[in-house]
């Protein structure tokens, strides 16, 4: 996970710095690569990390322009992921790193 955060943010941090959440298995009915139509199944392991607020700015800066040039890094809350239907999936990856902001 270190190597792939430093391939997304530019940011190299202590792999001691990241924190497991949880496994997940996501299937999809349709995938990016070809054959599109096609499903996939794959299974993840999520972590987390805290940024400082130097670190945000270099990530935020040193992003992968392929997959978020035009996003970027957003703060967002459980209140916005319900607003946006989120799936349950990912409400429960912010229960579970954010417990007590329910």
């Amino acid at each position: 996970m270190q190597r792939c955060f430093q391939r997304e943010t530019s940011l190299l941090l202590d792999e001691s710095r990241f924190k497991f959440v949880k496994t997940a298995d996501i299937v999809w009915s349709h995938r990016g690569h070809p054959p599109h139509e096609k499903g996939t199944h794959v299974s993840v392991s999520i972590f987390c990390v805290e940024l400082t607020p130097e670190e945000k700015e270099i990530a935020g800066n040193g992003l992968n322009d392929e997959h978020y040039k035009d996003f970027g890094i957003k703060g967002f809350t459980r209140d916005d992921l319900i607003k946006n239907n989120a799936f349950e999936a990912l409400i429960d990856t912010y229960d579970r790193i954010f417990p007590l902001k329910r």
